[in-house]
């Protein structure tokens, strides 16, 4: 189960690598820009920072597409999930939303990972029951359209705020055994050093 895991995480990032990389050395190169001193108000400087920034922010929807292909779903309904929950900054800006008397999260889910690829790995047997079950004549209007209906209030109120809180949680414990290691690591150092 564990190895699944990671496969369907690496499956849904690694082709991912070369986007990151060319936003990321444009933010290099913005800094490179701030110590120069160009202004951030010019045209190129402003390009250059949506440029940099469109790879991180639009990440739910890029990660969809390729989540869904591994997963066995249409990338396109894992782009259309992605940017639902981009949509869903909205709520963090203080406006409250429901789906059918169910409260949604307020958590912006804009450059996440944790929270589409859940989506895509729930939404895959959704979109297959539905690619099954649905006459032939209609099922190019149906499995697209209940798969969405159905992955709504999950991508909302369930599957976005577990990913929003795995990654969140994530993250804080991966810093934590950061700091932790670094402070044996000069702990180790001023003990070995004091015995000599």
């Amino acid at each position: 189960v564990i190895d699944k895991i990671f496969d369907g995480i690496s499956g849904s990032l690694t082709p991912l690598i070369p986007a990151l990389i060319g936003c990321g050395m444009i933010k290099v190169i913005l800094i490179l820009m701030d110590m120069a001193g160009v202004p951030a108000d010019s045209g190129t400087y402003q390009l250059l920072t949506f440029a940099g920034d469109a790879g991180f922010y639009f990440l739910p929807i890029m990660i969809g597409a390729f989540a869904a292909k591994k997963f066995g779903a249409n990338p396109a309904l894992g782009m259309v999930i992605g940017g639902l929950l981009i949509f869903a900054s909205g709520v963090s800006d203080g406006n409250a939303f429901n789906f059918l008397g169910i409260p949604v999260y307020g958590v912006s889910y804009s450059s996440t990972i944790f929270p589409i690829i859940l989506c895509c790995a729930v939404m895959a047997p959704i979109e297959k029951f539905f690619a099954k079950h649905s006459p032939d004549i209609l099922r190019s209007v149906l499995e697209p359209l209940l798969t969405i209906i159905v992955m709504i209030p999950l991508a909302y109120c369930v599957l976005g705020p577990i990913g929003s809180f795995l990654g969140t949680y994530l993250s804080q414990y991966d810093i934590f055994c950061w700091a932790s290691w670094r402070n044996f690591a000069r702990e180790g150092d001023y003990w070995y050093r004091g015995r000599g």
